[in-house]
């Protein structure tokens, strides 16, 4: 007995066995409250462009407080923007399913596949519908986007997303997952991870400064143990209900999430002088890291931390975090595109408006303005432009942002040396 219950400790730091045991979680509300907000998703999803455009802060506090599991296979598509991207493109997938694809990229594919959650059932027979499934959804983005290619971290998300929804659904959630909300991340160059880890690295510094001294000390770079993190959404190194939490909020905030459930796992595991005692070297912490108690872990208690303690240490409130949104992409002007948002860092004086970002630009930047691009060109080939958000990008929605990888506005004021408050 002690036996199986080390391995299934196991099995959970490494988000291997995550939904065998669903409805096993401590402190699983009651039947009538999931029942309640089955009813307010089904309500919301019944008209889900005014909602968005009118009630999107009331859509963000249900994703935090978590979308139901009978719900999700209709709201991840809906919140990411598959679900428009597949009706736009009727029959696409079907055309990208049967196209034979690049030989060298299946091949690497199908070496992959059975690393994707091995202990799921879903997952454990060569020849069942999960695997087959899954090298399907995988090849087609290859041919979809075989500029890119495959990215192995890809595999586990594309895995997330199949246990949820049939195969079409899936692919344009991760082609939006890989476009929309970590553009640059799973290019063979991965210079949005890189470029992210740094970024992640200065607001550890401001956030929790004990374990920045200990990572920095020990040459614990970023891309030991952020990589896998970032590129993988957390699948593979969290406990499944946790998991699927921080899915909703990263689908309905962004990018931002990532950064913030970052910050929390480091400072549960590096926080203190006494947790620090026994990391003497790189391997004994990079262990801590993935050691972290599993109650700290719960879904609860995890995301109560991740919104509050650590939104705190950032300059915002639990209370006035509402004022610093991403723009809303519903929300349309008399010209018929989306509204110019401001967003403003406290404590800096106003910038010139004209001024470029990539000029001198001075790191007490504080008011951001954006012109919304031209609906007749990709937001990805537009040129450089502020990101209005502060601190960090979570706008998935880049037809009301046009940040590029490079360009966004975290990484501005963090390569100009801005500390914050």
């Amino acid at each position: 007995m002690g036996g199986t219950e080390a391995q299934g400790e196991e099995e959970m730091a490494f988000g291997l066995t995550p939904i065998l045991f669903p409805s096993c979680s401590p402190g699983q509300p009651p039947v009538e409250l999931l029942r309640h907000r089955e009813a307010r998703w089904l309500e919301i999803t019944s008209y889900w462009e005014k909602a968005m455009a009118r009630r999107y802060k009331k859509v963000k506090v249900l994703c935090r407080k978590g979308i139901p599991s009978s719900m999700r296979a209709r709201c991840w598509p809906l919140l990411c923007g598959g679900q428009v991207s597949m009706d736009r493109n009727y029959g696409k997938y079907k055309e990208l399913e049967q196209s034979p694809g690049d030989p060298q990229w299946l091949e690497t594919i199908e070496k992959d596949i059975h690393r994707q959650f091995p202990f799921h059932e879903m997952f454990l027979s060569p020849e069942g519908h999960g695997q087959r499934g899954l090298l399907q959804l995988l090849k087609a983005y290859t041919v979809y986007r075989p500029r890119e290619g495959y990215c192995q971290a890809q595999g586990p998300v594309a895995a997330v997303l199949l246990m949820h929804m049939p195969a079409e659904q899936a692919f344009w959630c991760l082609v939006q997952i890989s476009e929309r909300y970590l553009p640059g991340y799973y290019s063979p160059e991965m210079e949005a991870v890189l470029l992210d880890g740094e970024v992640f690295v200065a607001l550890l510094r401001r956030v929790c400064p004990k374990a920045y001294k200990h990572l920095q000390k020990h040459g614990v770079g970023p891309l030991l143990y952020v990589t896998e993190w970032f590129l993988c959404l957390y699948s593979r190194t969290l406990p499944f209900p946790t998991v699927l939490r921080i899915w909703d909020a990263f689908l309905s905030e962004g990018v931002k999430v990532l950064f913030r459930v970052g910050l929390v796992l480091v400072r549960l595991a590096l926080g203190s002088s006494e947790k620090l005692r026994d990391c003497t070297g790189v391997v004994e912490t990079l262990e801590k890291l993935r050691s972290i108690p599993a109650r700290l872990l719960q879904e609860d208690t995890f995301m109560a931390e991740v919104r509050c303690r650590v939104g705190t240490r950032l300059g915002f409130s639990c209370r006035d975090r509402n004022h610093h949104q991403p723009p809303n992409p519903y929300k349309i002007g008399t010209s018929g595109h989306p509204r110019p948002h401001r967003a403003f860092l406290p404590h800096s004086p106003a910038p010139s408006p004209t001024q470029s970002p990539w000029g001198q630009a001075s790191p007490a930047l504080s008011c951001l303005l954006l012109l919304p691009p031209s609906p007749t060109q990709h937001p990805r080939a537009m040129p450089p432009q502020l990101c209005p958000a502060p601190f960090f990008c979570p706008t998935p929605q880049l037809s009301s942002c046009g940040a590029t990888p490079p360009q966004r506005c975290h990484r501005i004021i963090e390569s100009q040396g801005w500390k914050g408050p």
